[in-house]
């Protein structure tokens, strides 16, 4: 059973990877989607742009989304709980604690 969906950015919810112009199809389809599933967004960018898109797009705040960002050195979760998973040398613990925390 699907528990959550984490979404890239780039390439997938804007018109292109070569524009930032979001597509207003998939942020529709998010919204469809926002509280049936822990909805989540994966990217390569910073992660200052990462939270204020969950924000505006509508994504519930204070617990989830779960954001990752910066090519997977940061991760947002728990309400704002911040890891640096770059910096931690045991990055197979908190990958598995993270997905325990989004997918039980």
């Amino acid at each position: 059973m699907v528990k959550a969906v984490l979404l890239d950015i780039d390439g997938t919810l804007t018109r292109d990877r070569d524009t930032e112009a979001l597509e207003p199809e998939a942020i529709a389809a998010i919204q469809d989607i926002v509280g049936r599933y822990v909805v989540g967004l994966v990217t390569g960018n910073a992660l200052v742009v990462t939270q204020a898109l969950a924000r505006y797009i509508g994504l519930p705040r204070g617990g989830s989304p779960p954001l990752i960002a910066e090519n997977g050195c940061l991760v947002d979760y728990n309400g704002g709980e911040v890891r640096e998973l770059c910096e931690d040398l045991n990055l197979r613990d908190a990958a598995l604690r993270l997905m325990k925390l989004f997918l039980i």
